[in-house]
């Protein structure tokens, strides 16, 4: 029997699916944001558009590579340390002075992402019992679609109140309450 099975399922879930959740949620609320960040940074909208550009590409390359990763070193270690990239990354990113500073910090959000998203599903596979895993990996499923449904209107909120650091500054609580 696997031990973590001992451990309470859905609190494993609850755990994950904030970190998918803000991971597909980046993906997704960024996009009303390019103008307010191509007029604020003082660029263009085809520079700007690196912002989204860079975050998708990184993502799909290393989901592999971190999916591996957590094969050899451990889901949890690698998801964790997903959690903290992606939240200092955060930081990083609603701060940013200029277009380039931005897109490099998207980068490295990105790579913070894809640990989690790679690692998300491993970790709940392991956690929940087989005949059990099936309605918890719909249920992430679900999760998936609610980041990036929500995006684009929490974003719309966000940067018309608070600007559009606001959007990338949202992922704070959620990083460290998810950590």
């Amino acid at each position: 029997m696997n031990d973590s099975y001992a451990i309470n399922p859905w609190l494993v879930f609850s755990v994950t699916a904030m970190g998918t959740f803000m991971a597909t949620l980046d993906s997704s609320i960024v996009n009303v944001a390019l103008p307010e960040i191509t007029s604020k940074l003082g660029t263009d909208i085809s520079v700007t558009q690196w912002v989204v550009t860079a975050y998708l590409l990184v993502i799909s390359s290393l989901l592999p590579v971190f999916g591996r990763a957590g094969d050899m070193y451990g889901q949890r270690r690698l998801y964790t340390t997903g959690v903290s990239v992606f939240t200092m990354a955060s930081v990083l990113c609603g701060y940013s002075g200029s277009i380039w500073m931005l897109v490099i910090s998207r980068i490295v959000q990105a790579a913070g992402a894809s640990m989690m998203m790679a690692n998300g599903p491993a970790i709940i596979v392991l956690t929940f019992k087989p005949h059990e895993r099936g309605r918890a990996l719909g249920s992430m499923g679900t999760v998936v679609a609610m980041g990036s449904v929500v995006g684009p209107a929490l974003g719309g909120l966000l940067v018309g109140y608070f600007g559009w650091g606001s959007i990338f500054l949202l992922n704070i609580p959620v990083g460290i309450a998810c950590f």
